[in-house]
């Protein structure tokens, strides 16, 4: 069944319109040639249709295999107008990759 925008509940962090970094490390290396790690904001799914943010939600889209143990830090910015709900994030990894973070953190200013 695909997720709608309607579907999202709504998180607890005020990113939008801010100039905010996640940060994370990696423990274990990513696996699974070819497949990416994702980071999406207020996005329940894998759609830009699944967010109030279209394309923009996906913030961070790397090769999984390029994260070996250490730290890593991404800068995010959302300007989706008329926004003001509270946002989450969701960490993933398509179908058939794996990855093991440790110590994940939001900082917004």
């Amino acid at each position: 069944m695909p997720r709608l925008v309607s579907d999202i509940i709504g998180g607890v962090f005020t990113i939008v319109n801010k100039t905010c970094t996640v940060s994370f490390d990696v423990s274990v290396a990513g696996t699974g040639a070819g497949k990416k790690f994702q980071i999406l904001v207020d996005n329940n799914g894998t759609s830009a249709t699944a967010s109030p943010h279209g394309a923009a939600s996906k913030v961070v889209d790397v090769d999984v295999t390029t994260l070996v143990p250490g730290s890593y830090s991404y800068p995010i910015s959302l300007t989706t107008a008329g926004f003001t709900a509270g946002s989450f994030l969701q960490f993933r990894t398509e179908t058939g990759a794996a990855i093991v973070l440790t110590n994940a953190a939001l900082s917004c200013i």
